[in-house]
């Protein structure tokens, strides 16, 4: 096992140069987030999020909004901590897929999201905390994808906690591209069933206010290579000495 993985990082440090190709890639939200500061830095009273009129639905978006079921959810509090940390770990794995296409699709999309989502890869349902979360999304990025690379991990955590400022608009608009993705692709097309229809409708009603706090616990996470306990310290030492002898 640990020479299958020696192997893996000493061909990522031999391609360096495509994954930093990929972590240099600007998505739009960073310029929205910027762009939100900005605006809300001469106001005295800071609204949660950004408005509608901020970062405009696309028309299609605005034909898939028109489709989704008209539904009211009650959820006790246990389901619903869940549901906040199921949403972090979809956005987290639609980050990674748009960063490393640059913002285009392909036909991976659909496999490369659900891989990386616990939650749509085998229903599982998160009842601990935003940490545990982000350990499991870091620790399938690093085994399950074409680009498996502990900086761009790094990277794609930021992504998320990106979005996540940018509130329940941003949330929607991300939530209905992978929507698009998975309608498009047997057999994901079920888990828009399953999961994302249903959090494409309530992700807005949902409260700006607990989705602020959501935010505020991404930003101070930070997982360590330690934590993710595959000796990736010592791995990653020995694949740079490897990589100079190759």
């Amino acid at each position: 096992m640990k020479s299958r993985a020696l192997v893996q990082i000493i061909i990522y440090y031999m391609e360096d140069e495509q994954i930093h190709l990929v972590m240099k890639f600007q998505p739009e939200w960073v310029n929205q987030l910027k762009q939100w500061i900005e605006q809300t830095n001469s106001v005295s009273t800071k609204p949660f999020e950004p408005d509608n009129t901020t970062f405009p639905f696309t028309s299609d978006e605005k034909y898939q909004m028109k489709n989704l079921p008209s539904r009211e959810f009650l959820l006790d509090k246990a389901t619903l901590h869940s549901v906040y940390l199921g949403l972090v770990d979809i956005i987290f794995a639609f980050a990674y897929n748009h960063r490393i296409n640059e913002g285009e699709d392909n036909v991976e999309a659909a496999w490369t999201i659900c891989k990386l989502s616990a939650t749509l890869s085998w229903l599982e349902e998160y009842c601990g905390s935003v940490r545990e979360v982000m350990y499991c999304c870091v620790r399938r990025s690093l085994c399950y994808p074409l680009y498996r690379h502990w900086e761009l991990s790094q990277v794609v955590l930021q992504d998320t906690r990106q979005i996540f400022h940018l509130g329940r608009h941003k949330l929607l608009q991300c939530l209905l591209k992978v929507h698009k993705i998975l309608s498009a692709s047997e057999p994901y097309y079920i888990l828009n069933n399953l999961f994302i229809t249903d959090y494409c409708v309530w992700i807005q009603h949902a409260s700006p206010q607990q989705l602020n706090k959501l935010a505020e616990a991404l930003d101070v996470v930070a997982i360590t290579k330690a934590e993710v306990g595959w000796e990736l310290s010592e791995l990653e030492t020995a694949a740079k000495l490897a990589a100079l002898t190759v």
